[in-house]
């Protein structure tokens, strides 16, 4: 009998990392050393002097490492409780750290007994800090407040108890011993000035606050908090630069590497994550369990990483002479040979082999088919964590099951549980290429077993109406596609030369005539421009133009973004060939032609490149002709003002492309004006008539909200825009006389039960539906905190329209100004507050990924150099 053979899972080739140079950077760190601490690791911070030596604080004991020992080189256990923020001092030759008992001790790293010991506190001492002078100490305490405290004669100097809940986070300036910031449980992160006896800023985090982190700069401030980490702009006043919420579980810490200023977050996920100047995650490192604190050495060459279960990590760099020695070493001969031992000896005549049974090990699911229970085997598949994370092994299942011809036994004799969770994987992985063949049979068995009973179960008929919903979309979106391959064939067939015939000459083809495919990859349609002729070398254009009139106007992007992506120019009469269908795709394609000395014509195809397809060294050059045009007075400096007219001159710009684009369509008479008629009639014209549209959408409506928009544009009351009142009425966001009208529109909206505010259930629904899932996600909860502190400003249950307005038109922030002074700060290598072009493009990374390059657009578009 033959043994039984698994099913067999069909892998798919994975992407490959993308690899930069901050990638190899991160990467470059030995494997971690750990080190067992007495109990969890709550704080690690290195000695700014060399050889830079780190303190560590776990359980009763406060311990000294050098850079590369697994011993510590000093230890202080003067605590009776626990020990808490073991901080040096800037020259590396005192140590203060706080307790449980409410004492603050304070050591020289020589020696072994406490110098001072500060009493003051009534409650555990969390965090503690030198000042920058040196000769005053901070600490954080549980007791709510927060107290400086004199190093000579250990006396009190201030103390100050604005905040409401536990201080477990502090950061002392650098570069003012009179500044420093605090974070506490109740949500904010307080700036202090020893000299005007109090706090001088207060930002709300909106999650109990761990840890606080100053830039070296010191305009900007990280708080981290929740899952959120938060970056603070305190030159303007403590404004939100940026959230991140990449972490799974609270953010428990954070530092700054030496190199760049990286931003280095570690979590209760077991996740450090380091981001660039743009805050975007380039590195992540994985951890054995949840992370409570985490310091990079001033040099870079050290990562310690505490952790919960009292283990310290540690990684070194990895230095050239490390590899060097490494690949001098003389390699010993080969281990291997001892493993391989007898694997190649050849029995003779008279021995007697012995052969040894290898024992086949099965999956649970191959188990069941083995012993033929269908029904249970597609169970086991269809098990939470295999259907979630391996679901190319649920459809496999499925697969063994068709060859067998079981599938429909397997499917049938199904409760509303199981059957729900059959439909849930169905609607979620049906239009997954991988599966699509395999899961449609699947549904069709399911309808053909089920559509008697359906009725019975309303959930049941919830989940196939929108498999069905799903499916006609998908359907909807191949016959598109359809469309689509039958254009471009029609569009290669007329552009294919033809034999000359005697009789009258075709018209000639202008110079530089372009005709233009848009190919959008998002919603699978097409839109064609052809030039103002009726005949192109005696082949009409008609048939096509039909084909693709209901199609036009409908690509996912205005016209001059379509122009500088799928662009085909034809020059001096000459026709594109069958062959150039291969490079006609989403980019630029530029024909040329070259004459021969033997009269040939020879064609030259360059498809333009997209961002991505930019080496740097191309960017570079091309962000280098931009900042020319920054440089309004040519000096060969950039200013803040400078930078902001260009950030804004880039938002308008594709405001009035949109204006001009419609201009043309709407102006039908010519007369420099668009009338409400003109604009109703080209806009409305083909469904007034059409009391009941086939789409269901209600037309009326949305023309009676354009025509109170297009009276509110209309300053003079005559019913004609000109170019200005037609932008506000396209763009009302822009003008300050029409926000009113954006504010008014939004809350009809949101406002479903017409009351004229916006409540909470309203808001949210506006943005999630739950579907029938009971649980909601993360952001969502989000949003209600947001709607319930920030949005519902007099805490009536609801937004007004002054509050709608607050929300959705801010007065009080310039994103122009924010981004300018942002990238003026990351980019300003010698701090004179001014960016030489060299400055901005040895930048180049977070320029082009700015507002200031439109994101990197216009370092490919022809019209900015």
């Amino acid at each position: 009998m033959a043994s039984f053979k698994p099913v067999k899972v069909q892998t798919c080739p994975k992407l490959g990392e993308r690899v930069t140079e901050d990638t190899l950077y991160w990467k470059n760190y030995k494997a971690p050393v750990q080190i067992k601490e007495f109990a969890a690791v709550t704080k690690i911070e290195f000695s700014p002097l060399p050889p830079h030596n780190y303190v560590v604080t776990a359980s009763t004991r406060i311990q000294v490492y050098g850079p590369h020992s697994l011993e510590p080189v000093r230890t202080f256990t003067r605590f009776h409780d626990t020990a808490y923020g073991g901080s040096f001092r800037g020259d590396g030759k005192l140590l203060v750290a706080g307790s449980e008992e409410g004492l603050i001790r304070l050591f020289d790293t020589g020696g072994r007994v406490a110098l001072r010991q500060f009493t003051g506190h009534s409650k555990a001492v969390h965090v503690t800090s030198f000042l920058s002078d040196g000769y005053r100490v901070l600490s954080g305490s549980d007791d709510l407040s927060c107290r400086v405290w004199d190093v000579a004669s250990g006396t009190e100097l201030n103390s100050y108890t604005e905040h409401t809940d536990y201080i477990r986070a502090a950061a002392a300036s650098k570069l003012n011993p009179d500044l420093y910031v605090t974070g506490s449980y109740d949500h904010t992160v307080k700036l202090f000035d020893v000299r005007v006896g109090g706090s001088v800023m207060t930002m709300q985090h909106g999650h109990p606050v761990e840890s606080v982190l100053l830039y070296p700069s010191e305009a900007l401030l990280v708080s981290t908090g929740g899952r959120y980490v938060k970056v603070w702009d305190l030159l303007k006043g403590g404004q939100q630069l940026v959230s991140l919420k990449n972490h799974h579980k609270t953010v428990t810490c954070a530092c700054l590497s030496t190199t760049d200023n990286k931003l280095l977050t570690g979590s209760l996920d077991r996740h450090v994550k380091v981001y660039n100047s743009s805050y975007k995650v380039v590195h992540n490192f994985d951890y054995a369990t949840s992370i409570l604190s985490l310091a990079v050495a001033p040099d870079d060459k050290v990562i310690a990483v505490g952790m919960t279960n009292g283990v310290l990590s540690v990684r070194h760099r990895k230095h050239t002479e490390d590899k060097q020695e490494v690949l001098g070493k003389r390699r010993r001969s080969p281990a291997y040979r001892v493993f391989i031992k007898g694997k190649n000896y050849i029995p003779k005549q008279d021995d007697f082999l012995v052969s040894k049974t290898v024992k086949q090990h099965l999956q649970k699911h191959d188990k069941q088919l083995k012993s033929f229970q269908v029904s249970k085997a597609l169970d086991t598949a269809l098990e939470t964590w295999r259907r979630f994370s391996k679901p190319e092994v649920t459809v496999a299942v499925m697969m063994e099951l068709n060859r067998r011809g079981t599938l429909k036994n397997a499917l049938a004799g199904r409760d509303e549980q199981s059957l729900t969770i059959l439909l849930n994987f169905l609607i979620k992985h049906m239009i997954d290429t991988r599966f699509s063949r395999m899961l449609l049979m699947v549904a069709d068995m399911v309808i053909d077993l089920y559509h008697q009973v359906v009725p019975l179960s309303p959930v049941v008929e919830r989940l196939l109406q929108r498999l069905m919903e799903l499916l006609g979309r998908e359907a909807e979106l191949q016959q598109e596609l359809l469309q689509v391959l039958g254009i471009l064939d029609t569009l290669f067939a007329s552009l294919t030369p033809r034999k000359e015939v005697t009789g009258p000459a075709a018209p000639p083809i202008m110079q530089g005539l372009e005709y233009v495919a848009i190919l959008s990859q998002s919603d699978h349609t097409v839109c064609l421009q052809w030039p103002n002729r009726d005949t192109l070398c005696g082949t009409s254009l008609e048939a096509v133009q039909n084909r693709t009139r209901d199609l036009i106007g409908r690509s996912c992007c205005s016209r001059e973004e379509a122009l500088s992506r799928c662009t085909v120019y034809i020059r001096n009469g000459v026709q594109l060939e069958t062959g150039v269908q291969k490079h006609l795709k989403l980019g630029i394609v530029t024909l040329q032609d070259q004459r021969g000395e033997d009269g040939t014509v020879a064609f030259a195809f360059e498809e333009a490149k997209t961002f991505d397809q930019l080496t740097p060294e191309e960017s570079k050059e091309r962000l280098g002709i931009i900042v020319d045009k920054i440089d309004e007075d040519h000096n060969g400096y950039v200013t803040v003002e400078e930078l902001k007219k260009w950030i804004k001159h880039a938002q308008k710009r594709w405001i009035y492309e949109d204006v001009d684009r419609q201009w043309q369509s709407h102006d039908l008479n010519g007369d420099s004006f668009v009338s409400w008629e003109e604009y109703k009639n080209a806009t409305y014209g083909y469904i007034l008539d059409d009391s009941d549209p086939e789409d269901g959408f209600n037309y009326r409506q949305m023309m009676f909200r354009d025509e109170r928009r297009f009276k509110m544009a209309d300053k003079n009351g005559d019913l004609r825009a000109d170019k200005e009142e037609f932008t506000a009425f396209l763009h009302p966001e822009e003008y300050d006389y029409m926000k009113n009208i954006v504010v008014l529109e939004t809350m009809e909206d949101i406002d479903k039960n017409g009351d004229g505010f916006i409540d909470l259930e309203e808001y949210i629904g506006d943005m999630y539906s739950q579907n029938g899932d009971p649980t909601e996600p993360e952001w969502v909860r989000t949003e209600r905190e947001q709607f319930t502190e920030f949005r519902d400003k007099n805490k009536d249950g609801r937004m007004d329209k002054e509050e709608t307005k607050d929300w959705i038109l801010p007065s009080d922030y310039d994103h122009a100004e924010a981004e300018a002074k942002h990238l003026l700060y990351e980019s300003d290598a010698d701090k004179d507050g001014q960016l030489t072009k060299q400055e901005i493009v040895n930048k180049y990374d977070l320029f082009v990924g700015s507002q200031a390059t439109d994101f990197g657009e216009a370092l490919v578009r022809h019209e900015e150099f």
